[in-house]
């Protein structure tokens, strides 16, 4: 549980370093991106899942009905058999042996014609209707042929003569004709003639083509997506949508063993032990892509609902992170503007909610600063100390030190606790201003007033600022002139760091060396223009006229003739510069002992 604890405050750390727009990416990152793109994703998946089980339901279903179409046909061709089977008038002419032409030929067309002509319109699928007999009294031709050699040495006539069945399907290849659309195969229909309770003496029997491109209309009428096999018992192709299969006239090819692929859907479906067709199997191959093409308007959907709820809640993320972050920006630089004397108050609405609230108090606690200094300050005083001693000297410590105490409470009330800590920041550095009285300090004071100053700072520049405090051993038993490494801390953020594009860092090292207190600020930044360096390091040793381009070199100047004017001229004082590598301030005071 206290590890718990420990990683659950390392973790409440971490979080106070990041800078606001951070936190709010990262709320706007895991609360409202990943959700919205996991919720549709999950949403869109179960849509796909759904559209390809409704569309294998409606394949299969489609699958039955020609399944059904194919068995109807053929059991109508079956039907028609069974029908001539029950003439008995068209079996007494088949069996008559001393009947004469045109007597034939009037009961042929009475008996024979009208009722086999009677079939091919209602069965639009029968491509011929053929009767055969052993009689060879009768006249070979129209719709009854008699049995030759050339019909005995058939396939279909053999394999009807060894089935013991009454009625055989027999995938047959009329040579030398071609039937319907060019096509010359058929599923023939065999059926025995030969009526059981008379004494046949012929051998009788009908043989109904079947035209394999009606199963082409039963197809057209479902809109067939995938590729179908009708399969016979032998593993041959009687009928398929598949060119490599259908445009082979000649012979009927078997099935490869590579005709789908692993990505695939394939439905088998058997004709049943009690049809005609027992052996036989209808194969549906369906690619998977052709399952998924409804899955196409819904896809839209969900990535349209998906895109305008990001659209809006990245509106809504924006509108309040610039509320927070550009009110919190205009506090913290007016915050670090009040160091260069410049108390002008925040023009802006400052709103009615915590960070409103610490812009009016800020600017109230603004307001009585300037008036305090204005009221103290006099004309003629000296501009390297009077300014400085006249803010410490008269600010009212306790109401700026209440008034931030004030604002503090209510960010914490609020669980704001970054906009808290720096508000106790900023009361401390108040508060130490205010209540420095002498112009020597302990060492100490001096570098928690520093880092004071750079937990803000790094408040401001969040991620972008790193700092370091290196201290040598018994360093607290001396001191050091006031504000004097602060000055250059800040030098170096504003004027080093600030103008940066890259990870800035400011080390600070505290060390004695002999006699004498050793202090060094180094940083990162841009640098000072050489130029620039050598004008300062003038400027430093003898009274220079005023030039602009040392206005931000204010600092360190004053650094300098302060600790002149404390150690009289015992100082050592150096600038190193590197434009685009940074810049390194030392400098070496007699050590002061605390009694």
């Amino acid at each position: 549980m206290k590890n718990k604890v420990r990683h659950l405050k390392k973790l409440i750390e971490w979080l106070n370093d990041i800078s606001i727009k951070r936190k709010i990416m990262i709320i706007y990152l895991f609360c409202v991106l990943v959700p919205i793109v996991a919720i549709n994703s999950i949403f869109y998946m179960s849509i796909s899942k759904n559209v390809k089980k409704e569309e294998k339901t409606n394949t299969e279903q489609s699958m039955n009905r020609v399944l059904i179409d194919i068995t109807t046909q053929v059991e109508q061709c079956v039907r028609v058999g069974q029908i001539l089977n029950s003439n008995s008038e068209l079996n007494k002419i088949l069996e008559n042996e001393n009947q004469d032409v045109s007597t034939y030929l009037t009961e042929y067309k009475k008996y024979i014609q009208t009722d086999v002509q009677r079939f091919e319109p209602v069965y639009n699928q029968i491509a011929n209707i053929n009767i055969y007999t052993s009689n060879n009294t009768i006249p070979s031709g129209g719709n009854v042929l008699f049995l030759d050699y050339k019909v005995k040495e058939a396939d279909w006539y053999n394999t009807y003569l060894n089935s013991n069945e009454r009625n055989i399907i027999f995938p047959n290849i009329v040579e030398g004709t071609k039937g319907l659309l060019g096509d010359k195969r058929y599923i023939s229909v065999i059926s025995s003639l030969n009526n059981l309770q008379v004494n046949d003496r012929k051998n009788k029997f009908v043989k109904i083509d079947l035209s394999i491109n009606s199963f082409k209309e039963v197809l057209r009428g479902e809109k067939f997506k995938g590729t179908l096999y009708l399969i016979d018992g032998e593993n041959r192709v009687i009928f398929s949508n598949n060119p490599l299969y259908s445009n082979n006239w000649n012979e009927y090819l078997e099935l490869n063993s590579d005709y789908f692929t692993e990505n695939d859907y394939v439905i088998s479906k058997s004709f049943g032990e009690s049809s005609y067709l027992n052996q036989w199997t209808l194969i549906g191959v369906f690619e998977e892509k052709s399952l998924s093409e409804n899955i196409g308007g819904s896809s839209s959907i969900v990535v349209f609902t998906a895109f305008i709820s990001l659209i809006i809640t990245t509106i809504i993320i924006i509108m309040v992170s610039f509320s927070i972050k550009s009110r919190l920006e205009l506090v913290s630089n007016h915050i670090n503007e009040l160091p260069e004397k410049n108390f002008q108050l925040m023009e802006v609405n400052p709103g009615k909610d915590e960070i409103g609230v610490l812009i009016k108090e800020v600017n109230r606690s603004t307001l009585r600063i300037k008036n305090l200094i204005d009221e103290v300050y006099e004309a003629g005083i000296q501009k390297n100390s009077a300014e400085l001693k006249a803010l410490q000297s008269q600010i009212n410590p306790h109401f700026l030190y209440n008034t931030l105490n004030t604002v503090r409470l209510r960010c914490v009330l609020k669980k704001e606790n970054e906009t808290a800590d720096i508000i106790k920041y900023m009361a401390k550095i108040f508060r130490r201003i205010v209540n420095w009285n002498h112009d020597i300090i302990e060492i100490r004071e001096e570098l928690e007033f520093v880092e004071d100053f750079l937990k803000i700072q790094k408040y401001r520049y969040g991620e972008k600022l790193s700092y370091i405090i290196n201290t040598g051993d018994n360093i607290e038993n001396y001191k050091i002139p006031k504000m004097t490494i602060q000055t250059l801390v800040e030098n170096a953020s504003i004027h080093g760091i600030e103008l940066s594009e890259k990870q800035g860092k400011i080390t600070i090292d505290v060390n004695i060396i002999e006699d004498r207190l050793c202090v060094q600020v180094k940083d990162n930044g841009v640098g000072i223009e050489k130029n620039k360096l050598i004008k300062i390091k003038a400027k430093l040793y003898r009274e220079d006229k005023n030039d602009e381009e040392l206005e931000n070199s204010v600092g360190l100047i004053n650094v300098y003739k302060r600790l002149n004017l404390e150690f009289s001229n015992s100082v050592y004082f150096d600038i190193e510069s590197i434009e685009d590598q940074g810049t390194k301030v030392c400098f070496a005071i007699p050590l002061i002992q605390m009694n």
